[in-house]
């Protein structure tokens, strides 16, 4: 998998396996929500797309265990950070394709 992040397939993929155990979007055999296969193939997605994103993306480093560092590194994560937010990139910048393509898969969230 040399670039699981924009794989749609591979973005769908978790979520249908998933859905398997919670029910509702996927119609099928209960005998598949357990299913070594099934099993097997979420655990390979989920570790190719966890590995691309430790390397793609800066982890903050972690507090000691103590409430008021844990405290302090929440709030500094939270930060609001320069640039566009997402609704503001889509009224002013997304062009009609992103727009598109953010409410297809916003849709999966909204019955």
């Amino acid at each position: 998998m040399d670039d699981v992040v924009v794989d749609a397939d591979v973005d769908l993929t978790p979520f249908l396996l998933h859905d398997l155990q919670y029910g509702g979007f996927v119609p099928g055999e209960e005998d598949w929500e357990w299913h070594p296969d099934t099993i097997s193939a979420r655990i390979m997605i989920e570790r190719a797309l966890e590995a691309q994103l430790h390397r793609t993306v800066s982890q903050p480093v972690c507090p000691c265990a103590e409430r008021g560092a844990v405290a302090r590194a929440l709030f500094i994560s939270t930060v609001a950070h320069p640039g566009l937010n997402l609704a503001q990139y889509l009224a002013r910048t997304a062009t009609r394709k992103q727009t598109i393509e953010f409410i297809v898969h916003r849709s999966v969230y909204s019955p």
